[in-house]
């Protein structure tokens, strides 16, 4: 599980083509050590420095698959063993976000409805026809996926986009590939699975997006460039913690398969589901 416990950004020059020179920023991050960080700051933004003076431009492998997401560390949980195997973050957006390495967390949106849709449905309502909607289309694809695997255990949530299912039997590391696997069948987003093999870990939103609970975007973002900037973020987050208590994640559905099992995964599992409130009836977001 890549988590940064330390960034660091620096800048160098890039000659455009024109003639005209500019500074380029770049971040570099290290679990280890401010020196490592700065280091690959300094790697980061000599590439990005190097492609933007090339009069030939390759596809730049320069960006957020090759590097932890730049959150700040809220809480940290070890196993018996002492070796963490769960950190929460807050991201770009002010949400906390769960990172697992052994609970895997499948997300599965429905897809936006489509005008066709609308009007394949109207006729389809014209000549009697029953109308399934997009939501029970995807929850009986879930339960249909879950029925393949009966060595499996599952917890299905419905989310504001959705819904989330957890295996809860079984560890499960994100770059095995019994863990690509399911992620696909289960029909979970491209870039999401693309993430769980680039930071080696699964994540699961625990707290509303600001603008689903009627909370402002957040001033600024992790690493702070002053005390004064960091003052200006709490500020926000104490108001966004305020309005997002009203609003849930999640909400728990039905279980697939025995309950019970390790209990490492059982402890996170009782984690999310009180900060995503998913036993609540609250309004989701």
């Amino acid at each position: 599980m890549k988590i940064a416990r330390f960034w660091e950004k620096t800048s160098v020059p890039a000659r455009m083509p024109s003639g005209k020179t500019v500074p380029v920023l770049g971040w570099g991050w290290s679990e280890t050590s401010r020196e490592e960080a700065q280091s690959r700051a300094r790697e980061s933004a000599q590439r990005a420095a190097s492609w933007l003076e090339s009069t030939v431009k390759t596809p730049s492998t320069y960006g957020y698959f090759g590097r932890p997401p730049r959150e700040e560390i809220v809480r940290e949980f070890q196993n018996a063993k002492g070796e963490t195997v769960a950190v929460i973050t807050r991201n770009a957006y002010g949400v906390q976000v769960l990172n697992t390495q052994n609970l895997m967390f499948i997300d599965v949106d429905i897809p936006p409805s489509k005008s066709l849709d609308g009007v394949t449905h109207a006729i389809q309502k014209l000549f009697g026809k029953a109308v399934e909607k997009p939501e029970n289309t995807i929850r009986a694809k879930i339960a249909a996926t879950a029925a393949a695997h009966p060595e499996y255990s599952f917890r299905l949530y419905r989310t504001a986009a959705g819904f989330r299912c957890v295996l809860t039997n079984q560890l499960m590391n994100a770059t095995e590939n019994d863990s690509r696997k399911l992620l696909n069948e289960f029909g979970a987003d491209v870039l999401y699975q693309k993430l769980c093999r680039s930071q080696e870990c699964y994540r699961a939103r625990l707290t509303p997006k600001f603008w689903r609970c009627g909370a402002r975007r957040p001033p600024n973002r992790f690493p702070f460039d002053s005390p004064q900037e960091e003052q200006k973020y709490r500020t926000w987050q104490r108001e966004y913690e305020a309005k997002s208590q009203s609003f849930a994640v999640c909400r728990f559905v039905e279980t697939f398969g025995k309950n019970g099992g390790n209990q490492e995964l059982q402890m996170l599992i009782a984690l999310h589901d009180k900060l995503t409130q998913a036993d609540s009836n609250l309004k989701l977001a």
